[in-house]
């Protein structure tokens, strides 16, 4: 049951280390990463489905704390019930040129050359890197830092914001701070 469990929910910008520090917290606490993506893609046109199989699978792990990681507001859902499960909402930051140099990089790491003019995916990483680069100044409507301001405020949600500058140990630390102490 997830009452018995403890629950992370770390978010952000596409970049700004949300997964990374919810990994890190996971192999240290041995917790379970749910990462939104994943029920994102899954479910791509049935967005309550996407909610449903995130808590069913919460529910189905033996270890006795889950880290959500990304993204799940804008999906159009009653929230409700996930957010009741919630121990801690952590918001990630981090300064927009350097947010998005880590996102061009880890799309050349993934994908090489097919991301540069001429490659197969040229396209598609520009487009996505546009997307990215609207985080800080688009309206409620998509992800965006207003849309995630409005979610917490229409939720009475009280993140902890953490700067993707410090290094994870620090991070990590202030996470204990609030959470494990």
């Amino acid at each position: 049951m997830l009452k018995n469990k403890k629950i992370i929910y770390i978010y952000g910008a596409s970049g700004a280390g949300s997964t990374t520090l919810g990994r890190y917290i996971c192999d240290k606490y041995n917790f379970k990463q749910i990462d939104t993506d994943d029920y994102f893609w899954k479910h791509k046109e049935e967005y309550s489905k996407r909610i449903e199989d995130m808590i069913n699978d919460m529910k189905k792990t033996e270890k006795n704390g889950i880290v959500i990681t990304g993204n799940f507001w804008n999906w159009n859902v009653d929230y409700n019930e996930l957010l009741k499960y919630i121990d801690l909402y952590v918001r990630m930051i981090l300064k927009p040129e350097i947010r998005i140099q880590r996102l061009k990089k880890r799309e050349h790491d993934r994908f090489g050359e097919e991301i540069l003019p001429g490659g197969s995916r040229y396209e598609e990483h520009k487009e996505f890197i546009e997307w990215a680069k609207q985080y800080d100044y688009a309206d409620a409507s998509v992800r965006s830092l207003k849309a995630h301001e409005y979610f917490e405020e229409k939720y009475n949600i009280q993140p902890i914001l953490l700067d993707s500058e410090n290094t994870i140990e620090e991070n990590l630390e202030v996470v204990e701070e609030n959470f494990f102490l």
